[in-house]
């Protein structure tokens, strides 16, 4: 489960609106029962593939309205679609992406190439992401989060135009494999893999999980893989907000970049103009650079987003 976690951390986050996290953060039946009532709650299975309704996660709550009222306002996806160019560009294509909770990215990284284990503690998540992949709702929000430049066009397409669209921007050798199981079981089954994608899963662990989920995906990298961890980290309040991502990675062997670039756009985003913008993307090449030569040395490299 994209959001499991143990007994006594976080009970709701704002981006749950509404829902209220089970208890027992380890309980298969808890989470099944939380992911009917968020289920349930869809006026019909068909607005939550088509992405006119989301579940809590990534994507934000009850969308009210036109279902891509949200692109200027969410950039995870973006920098998801930069993570996908890596990855291809460095040749890997097994991905592990554990607590996958009802997230459509595993579909987005299969429809790119990519050859994904979707892994969840959760029975009602996983049979219900089985029977509804994305529909062309969910598309048109990917492409026009992941390819700026197109925005304005992706949202002048019919539906029959968006999915000729995403029929023909379909990267060949890209599948997917959903698993019930949670994130230890699915860290320690199968080979090892080029790279694992989480969103919102370790900083609602205790201290001592989140060290164990970060040394078993360690473990279960090859040689030169990546770990990318998407964290709401921000989410929680003072005295939950133990997680600190680039110590705690770095703590288990991972190579980790961008904590400077983070510090120093949080110390000048008051100024953000052109050249702030700028500036942050000179240091993000530098960071890819560091990632790269890190990789092709062997080590694990770890990138985080949103700390």
């Amino acid at each position: 489960m994209g959001w499991l976690c143990n007994m006594g951390v976080t009970k709701t986050l704002g981006k749950f609106r509404g829902w209220t996290l089970p208890e027992d953060r380890r309980s298969p039946r808890a989470w099944d029962a939380f992911w009917s009532e968020v289920i349930s709650s869809a006026r019909n299975p068909g607005e939550m593939a088509d992405g006119r309704w989301g579940p809590p996660g990534p994507h934000g709550d009850v969308h009210e309205g036109r279902f891509y009222a949200r692109i200027r306002g969410y950039d995870t996806d973006n920098a998801f679609y930069g993570v996908i160019e890596d990855l291809r560009a460095s040749g890997l294509k097994r991905v592990l992406y554990p607590g996958c909770g009802l997230d459509v990215l595993p579909y987005f990284l299969a429809h790119e190439g990519l050859r994904v284990t979707a892994a969840d503690i959760s029975r009602v998540a996983v049979e219900y992401e089985k029977a509804h992949p994305p529909g062309v709702g969910w598309w048109r929000l990917w492409l026009a989060f992941c390819r700026r430049e197109r925005t304005r066009a992706m949202l002048d397409l019919s539906p029959s135009e968006l999915a000729e669209c995403r029929r023909m921007e379909c990267v060949e050798g890209g599948s997917i494999a959903f698993e019930v199981m949670d994130a230890f079981s699915a860290l320690d089954h199968g080979d090892p893999y080029e790279a694992v994608v989480t969103r919102n899963l370790l900083e609602h662990y205790e201290a001592d999980e989140r060290a164990a989920l970060l040394s078993s995906m360690h473990r279960r990298l090859r040689p030169g893989g990546y770990l990318f961890l998407q964290t709401e980290a921000d989410s929680l309040s003072a005295d939950e907000a133990a997680f600190r991502p680039y110590e705690e990675a770095k703590n288990a062997g991972f190579a980790t970049y961008g904590k400077a670039r983070l510090e120093w756009g949080r110390a000048h985003a008051r100024h953000a103009g052109r050249e702030y913008y700028a500036e942050l993307g000179r240091q993000a090449a530098e960071d890819r650079a560091k990632e790269k030569v890190a990789a092709e040395t062997g080590q694990r490299v770890a990138r985080i987003m949103r700390p």
